[in-house]
């Protein structure tokens, strides 16, 4: 852990974060880390063993703003600098479709598909062959991987996709929707809010999402090995975290003269923006735990308060 610290430090002065991180590094996420590690070895042994040495890929689900990237550089540093793995962090965020596609979807299955995030705005074709690339990764090769501007709401150009270089051992992939399982028809048939019953009240975009991810995604989602859920303690703190992530990237447009500022959501735009994603971050709030390898509990104020190993899925010696 001592090797680990100083760069850890850093890592907390370059996001910005509270000294007080440090603290839940070590409390919560270096614990996990370890704990990793160990079930990495013994999957390792059992891999070569069956002459199978693909990437071990870990899937990290948590609401809208409750730290997943963050937790997930800390949790690659960790592994990397006091393991020795070659760690990729993917997002599920970097495969959204392009605007254009999203517009032809808008107007051919429901005007709410426009809107980035909920299943079936994501191309989960291009996910699975940038799965299969990197798991057939060796050193002295290189692999890019997609990226997506938020700020121009649309996929990045190629050339600007970051490289991946050399075999790799672990992939995190995180994402709000990572490992949600889908809903039963009769579960969609009462709107959960005001956007579902007054734009959805034929519960079409509903069942468009539900049946994506009873198809498509599932087909994603079950190459996950294990899956870690950052646990918010209900849904009426995702608008304030929500609200605090815009803030971060009205910064980041201030220093972008040439974008414009209409990118950034007001607070009523977020309101409704975050209702396209109420119906399934409840239902993941309910059962994603079950399902889950590792738990970490987290506070109003975003805190992690515990980690809790689910014994059921994750076993070690």
């Amino acid at each position: 852990m001592n090797k680990a610290m100083q760069f850890i430090d850093e890592l907390i002065q370059q996001q910005a974060l509270p000294l007080e991180y440090k603290a839940l590094v070590e409390d919560y996420l270096w614990p996990l880390v370890q704990d990793m590690a160990m079930v990495y070895n013994r999957r390792t042994k059992t891999e070569l063993a069956n002459k199978n040495t693909s990437p071990w890929l870990v899937g990290l689900q948590g609401t809208q703003g409750s730290g997943k990237s963050t937790v997930c550089l800390f949790v690659k540093a960790l592994l990397e600098k006091c393991f020795d793995l070659n760690v990729v962090i993917l997002s599920i965020d970097d495969f959204y479709k392009t605007h254009q596609e999203r517009v032809a979807l808008s107007k051919k299955i429901h005007p709410l598909l426009i809107t980035r995030g909920v299943p079936g705005t994501h191309d989960v074709d291009l996910a699975m062959e940038t799965l299969n690339k990197l798991s057939n990764l060796v050193d002295g090769q290189f692999c890019s991987v997609p990226s997506f501007s938020k700020i121009l709401d649309d996929r990045s150009k190629e050339n600007d996709w970051p490289v991946i270089t050399n075999k790799v051992d672990v992939i995190l992939f995180e994402g709000w929707c990572m490992g949600i399982p889908h809903q039963t028809n009769t579960q969609l048939n009462k709107p959960v809010n005001k956007l579902e019953k007054n734009e959805d009240s034929n519960a079409l975009w509903r069942l468009f999402v539900n049946d994506n991810l009873k198809k498509d995604y599932k087909g994603l989602f079950v190459k996950l090995d294990d899956l870690i859920v950052l646990q918010a303690p209900n849904f009426n703190c995702v608008y304030q975290w929500r609200l605090l992530q815009e803030t971060k990237l009205t910064r980041q447009v201030g220093e972008l003269e040439s974008v414009s500022k209409t990118r950034i959501q007001t607070p009523k735009q977020i309101e409704r923006f975050i209702s396209h994603y109420e119906r399934l971050t409840r239902h993941a709030l309910n059962v994603l735990p079950e399902k889950a390898s590792w738990i970490i509990e987290l506070d109003d104020e975003h805190n992690m308060t515990s980690l809790i190993r689910n014994k059921n899925k994750v076993r070690l010696e």
